[in-house]
């Protein structure tokens, strides 16, 4: 929800920012889960968690369409593409059938069915980063000057465009630029592809600099920066690898369970594609997947579940090298044969689970429309001006609600001598917010979203003030100060 109210800011003219004059007045609390980088200069605008990249994207489509409605089908168009970029990439670095096979097996992937049909970043990101590396590729492999140029210029746009949506792509660039050198060597230098492309990086990644610099305080500061709501234990330690992090699970195993949820058996073919491979080929394919992994074993977060996501640009890479593998793996007298039996044996492999998949994707979508519906009809018959506390509905009472929410998780601040929380000061915070609203008239509500109650909030709401349950479900109390106060 933050990056598709994001995206509106921007097609309307605004900042990516949630502004709120209760921010100045009480508090930086009135705000959505993804917005919390704060203003100096305006205290009450927090703006957007994430990088710029995906919200841009989000704006451009509803300008042209002329929807907002339009954002909706952003990561569905981007899934198409994805497939796309991958066919070029395999056919650009191996040979047309390889990516005709690489994009099927993407295709298949829960992941990216998942993700391809959900508003996140993660498969736009992937998608530039992979189509990127394609026209890189092609340009550098032309004769001609401008189609170096051409082929430079869109490669480095591409991937340039996938730094802003995700930092993390910029680690691509470390196999992809080992494997350009080994393969132009002395050349690489006036080959006109290479310095566009380089000239495209450059220009992304100082874009990035300057754009920490002005709103999030400096060159190397970033929205996941300590100082900018970062949670109170460091992002990425090799406890994580093997050991529990703070959110829970190991990431390598998760890591390893996601790989293996995806893809499967044909893990084997995927193996047996990158031994046989050219060793170039084998430095791009493996280095990047391997990157990509690596750089998330030792996050905080492990990637499963929601955060699988993280693992998609790793994802075409792998497809390819299973499709290199089933296309490579028999002996020469019998390969077309194998070719075209295994290519069938694997599309059966591919369309067995599909009707599950699909049946877990409209579960997921119909749960969510009822979802939002019982949000909407729980805050219906409030005030306009009414505050609503939650914990998981927050962003749904605020941005499908059209409610004013105190995000109320955000008040306890990071703790970095004891990797906590400076929970001593929540009561007191809360109190103070809650008390002010109160005084001037407007209606205050909870709702109870979370059980236990999160940080205790319902027995410090019933110390303090005189919660009315209202007979809802979930729970919704209405907050009134208590009959002494005044």
């Amino acid at each position: 929800m933050s990056y598709l109210y994001a995206g509106q800011q921007l097609a309307q003219g605004e900042s990516f920012a949630f502004c709120h004059p209760y921010n100045n007045s009480i508090g930086p609390y009135f705000t959505l889960a993804g917005f919390n980088v704060r203003d100096q200069g305006n205290a009450a605008c927090l703006y957007l968690n994430y990088p710029p990249g995906f919200p841009l994207i989000l704006a451009a489509s509803q300008i042209l369409v002329g929807s907002r409605d339009a954002a909706l089908y952003i990561p569905a168009l981007f899934g198409v593409f994805g497939l796309m970029a991958t066919f070029a990439l395999g056919a650009v670095l191996f040979d047309p059938w390889v990516g005709a096979l690489g994009a099927l097996i993407l295709a298949f992937t829960p992941t990216f069915l998942t993700f391809s049909t959900s508003p996140w970043s993660d498969v736009p990101g992937a998608v530039l980063l992979t189509g990127g590396i394609a026209a890189f590729l092609w340009g550098n492999q032309q004769k001609r000057k401008l189609w170096q140029i051409v082929g430079g210029g869109i490669g480095g746009g591409m991937i340039g465009w996938s730094i802003f949506i995700r930092y993390a792509s910029v680690i691509v660039l470390l196999p992809l630029v080992v494997y350009v050198w080994l393969t132009r060597r002395n050349r690489a230098i006036g080959n006109r592809s290479i310095q566009v492309f380089s000239t495209c990086i450059a220009s992304a990644i100082l874009g990035v600099l300057i754009f920490n610099r002005v709103y999030y305080g400096g060159y190397l500061t970033t929205p996941y920066s300590p100082q900018h709501g970062w949670y109170s234990w460091p992002a990425f330690s090799l406890r994580y690898v093997f050991g529990e992090s703070p959110v829970g699970g190991q990431s390598l195993l998760a890591t390893m369970r996601t790989v293996w949820k995806n893809f499967a058996w044909l893990l084997l073919l995927t193996g047996w594609g990158v031994v046989r491979m050219r060793t170039l080929q084998r430095i791009l394919v493996l280095g990047s997947v391997l990157l990509f992994a690596g750089f998330y074993v030792g996050y905080a977060f492990p990637p499963q579940g929601i955060n699988a996501r993280f693992l998609l640009p790793a994802f075409p890479f792998i497809s390819l090298a299973t499709g290199y593998g089933l296309w490579n793996a028999a002996p020469k007298q019998w390969r077309w044969w194998w070719r075209g039996f295994g290519t069938m044996v694997m599309g059966l492999l591919l369309l067995m689970p599909l009707s599950d998949h699909l049946r877990d994707l409209a579960g997921r979508n119909t749960s969510t429309a009822s979802y939002v519906s019982d949000v909407v009809r729980l805050v219906e018959g409030s005030e306009s001006n009414a505050v609503f506390l939650a914990y998981n509905a927050n962003d749904a009472i605020a941005y499908y609600g059209q409610r004013t929410t105190l995000f109320y998780r955000r008040i306890p601040s990071p703790d970095p001598e004891t990797s906590g929380y400076q929970v001593e000061t929540f009561e007191d915070r809360l109190v103070a917010a809650v008390d002010t609203l109160l005084e001037n008239g407007v209606p205050v509500y909870y709702v109870q979203d979370s059980d236990p109650p999160s940080w205790g909030i319902l027995a410090i709401l019933k110390h303090h003030f005189s919660p009315h349950p209202l007979g809802t479900a979930p729970p919704v109390y209405r907050i009134q100060r208590l009959s002494g106060d005044r």
